[in-house]
């Protein structure tokens, strides 16, 4: 992993904005190693004399030759992503983000999706899909691309500010089509950011 500090205007930004686009946290040589294994847990997923991760689920339900797949907590049946978890570096630039002395984590999550299989994910708040999780504005999502992505392969896409919306997932979940926004929510703007990634050379 590599280590890094996010300086006061970053810390100010992200703050303002909600989200921020951090450094390279992966070194390279070590990405390829992280792919073959979420390919390794897939694979051996119905194994029963290794460590699972909590759940290894199709998303697609079955209903595709090359499924979406969702795991989760990777970290407890793959060494290179427990490592990768307990490693200080996201930990502790997530906290001078967060202003915070201490953090717990919630869970680790892996969504794999082959090319031209499975849809979108829609517009959503990451905060309502954890209900036991309290204060809402104390939460914080570390997202690390192991392919690249922008917006014609799936880039991160997040909405400026809306972080102090309060819960509005529902009016999230309601609106019709993903591209056609409104312009404003609860008389805050709609502004997007595209977060591309590129992890490979």
């Amino acid at each position: 992993m590599v280590d890094f500090q996010f300086s006061d205007d970053e810390v100010e930004r992200f703050n303002r904005d909600g989200f921020i686009l951090g450094p390279e946290v992966i070194e390279p040589d070590k990405i390829e190693g992280l792919v073959s294994e979420v390919m390794r847990v897939i694979d051996e997923r119905d194994r029963t004399d290794i460590a699972q991760p909590v759940w290894v689920r199709d998303m697609t339900g079955g209903k595709s030759e090359r499924p979406v797949w969702q795991i989760v907590n990777i970290w407890q049946g793959s060494k290179a992503f427990e490592e990768l978890m307990r490693s200080p570096g996201v930990a502790a630039a997530a906290a001078q983000l967060m202003r915070a002395d201490e953090l717990r984590i919630w869970h680790d999550q892996i969504q794999y999706k082959p090319a031209q299989t499975g849809g979108k994910t829609g517009w959503h708040q990451d905060s309502m899909a954890w209900p036991p999780i309290a204060p809402k504005g104390r939460q914080i999502t570390a997202w690390i691309a192991l392919d690249d992505a922008d917006e014609q392969n799936g880039a991160m896409t997040m909405v400026s500010g809306s972080h102090l919306w309060g819960p509005a997932d529902e009016a999230l979940h309601n609106l019709e089509d993903f591209y056609k926004l409104p312009a404003e929510y609860a008389g805050h703007p709609f502004e997007l950011v595209y977060q591309r990634e590129r992890v490979r050379s």
